[in-house]
């Protein structure tokens, strides 16, 4: 296979690279999709052992509403292939200052004053937080547009925020979807992520562990005509005269006037394509981009429930990031208290256990 020419090659098969190339496929070109791992879904490959199958980490999907996800199947006909659940409650626990960790309300339509009871928000300080919630709901999208320059923490310090429904804002969406401190953090990423959420549900799930999902869009890449090559690490996608080739990978070179990088933009640009093919500033400006962080995470197997939920959170007044905390960790002083995501597939995926 190797020194095949195609329409379109597609490095690495996540989510954005295995949907990618069954969406092109579908649409008639010849798509070859190169992973580096023994099957699709980057880094929430799904996992099985002794029974059990879940992913490396805790994933979780929004929007519950319209999502993407079933879109793309649809589209790629192959819905009945793997199942999407979404199941409607979760387990967000608050730590009040009783110093109990209470689970946060389940109206399938938010009541901000249920909220605002469960954050402890005084009475006198409720008409501000809800011009905030309000405000961040309904902001419009060219609004959110022009929120690219200032970080999340900024845009927040124009209100008057509420401890409780700062923490709420910060550790389960900043801290947990983006793993970016909230002063780092684009206003108008969080706020178009929280709005999306908040207006169409979060916690969207995938029995079978969520890389089933990618696995399927990679096998729509072969139901295609597609081709699907595993275990197969990209060197270098390569250029002539300005033009992309095709890519040298450790199994060969192949050839595509087209190449998709899903590799990330920082490994794409200075490392698999080369610096010296890219206008100064924008390498400049790719090299100042700054990754997100990392979560440390654990899997415990248990032979009995000890939760209900699905999913959630936990956190406090004290657990949301921000820079100097973050430099404060780096130097060795851990944070006593931080927020914790956890997900328990059996509790939505019955044979996840089994």
């Amino acid at each position: 296979m190797a020194g095949e020419s195609y329409d379109v090659i597609v490095v690495g098969a996540g989510f954005g690279g295995s949907s990618c190339a069954a969406l092109l496929a579908k649409r008639g070109l010849k798509v070859l999709l190169l992973e580096k791992n023994t099957r699709a879904g980057g880094k929430a490959i799904t996992l099985s052992k002794g029974g059990f199958t879940y992913t490396a980490w805790v994933v979780i999907s929004a929007p519950t509403q319209g999502t993407l996800l079933e879109v793309v199947l649809k589209e790629l006909g192959m819905e009945d292939k793997v199942e999407l659940v979404a199941p409607g409650v979760q387990g967000s626990r608050y730590k009040q200052s009783s110093g109990q960790y209470v689970v946060g309300p389940q109206d399938p339509v938010p009541d901000p004053n249920k909220i605002f009871d469960w954050l402890e928000v005084k009475e006198e300080d409720r008409e501000e937080a809800l011009r905030l919630l309000t405000d961040l709901t309904l902001m419009s999208p060219q609004d959110i547009d022009a929120l690219d320059d200032i970080s999340f923490g900024e845009w927040l310090s124009r209100y008057k925020v509420p401890k409780g429904v700062y923490a709420f804002l910060i550790g389960p969406v900043s801290d947990g979807c983006f793993v970016v401190p909230v002063d780092a953090l684009a206003a108008s990423e969080a706020i178009g992520t929280i709005q999306q959420v908040f207006l169409r549900g979060g916690g969207v799930f995938c029995k079978g562990g969520f890389g089933r999902l990618a696995d399927t869009y990679a096998k729509a890449v072969e139901v295609n005509g597609g081709s699907v090559i595993m275990r197969t690490r990209v060197e270098k996608i390569t250029v002539e005269q300005g033009k992309v080739t095709g890519v040298v990978t450790d199994r060969g070179s192949f050839q595509a006037p087209i190449v998709v990088s899903n590799a990330g933009i920082q490994p794409t640009v200075l490392k698999l394509v080369g610096e010296e093919h890219f206008d100064k500033g924008y390498v400049n400006y790719v090299k100042d981009l700054v990754p997100s962080l990392g979560f440390t995470g654990a899997r415990y197997f248990l032979n009995k429930k000890v939760i209900d939920d699905p999913y959630g959170t936990l956190f406090s007044d004290e657990t949301p990031w921000n820079l100097d905390k973050w430099v404060e960790a780096k130097s060795g002083d851990i944070p006593e208290e931080i927020t914790v995501w956890y997900e328990i597939p059996s509790n939505y995926d019955p044979d996840a256990a089994t």
